[in-house]
């Protein structure tokens, strides 16, 4: 029996596969670097800042300066494989630009980051657009507090 874990563990590898066959065909080099991040975050649920991506290379025994984390994370971003958001003090995080739509609940204390769905998203969005007169393209939500560790 396949765990609900380990199964989508697997698609994401697939997926990862997937992703860096693509950038092949497209002639772009696949370094080890820009394949070791790309399957960190099959790893991660989380959003991942540039340090936590430099620290996991090197706990991988990958020496990557930081700058070529900083040119693989820019790559990556305008290829529309990760996108970048802001969390935590407006340090810059990352996650896949392909995960379903959700918001971020932050730990004051520890910094924890969890992603949380929200089922009346559509309705907030349509009243700050009436109540703004904008027409809303993107939005983001991100929730302070303390996690259950911190408590």
């Amino acid at each position: 029996m396949i765990s609900i874990k380990n199964y989508t563990y697997c698609n994401s590898v697939a997926k990862t596969m997937h992703t860096i066959s693509t950038l092949r065909k497209q002639g772009f080099r696949m370094t080890n670097a820009r394949k070791a991040i790309l399957f960190m975050f099959d790893q991660n649920s989380m959003p991942l800042s540039a340090l936590d991506i430099i620290a996991f290379l090197k706990q991988s025994n990958q020496e990557v300066n930081k700058s070529t984390v900083y040119r693989e994370i820019n790559f990556l971003i305008k290829k529309h494989i990760l996108k970048q958001l802001f969390l935590a003090g407006g340090v810059a995080y990352y996650e896949p630009a392909d995960r379903n739509h959700h918001h971020h609940v932050v730990c004051n204390s520890c910094g924890k980051i969890e992603g949380v769905s929200l089922n009346k998203e559509k309705m907030l969005i349509s009243e700050a657009q009436k109540r703004s007169s904008y027409k809303i393209e993107d939005h983001s939500l991100t929730f302070y507090g303390a996690c259950k560790q911190c408590q």
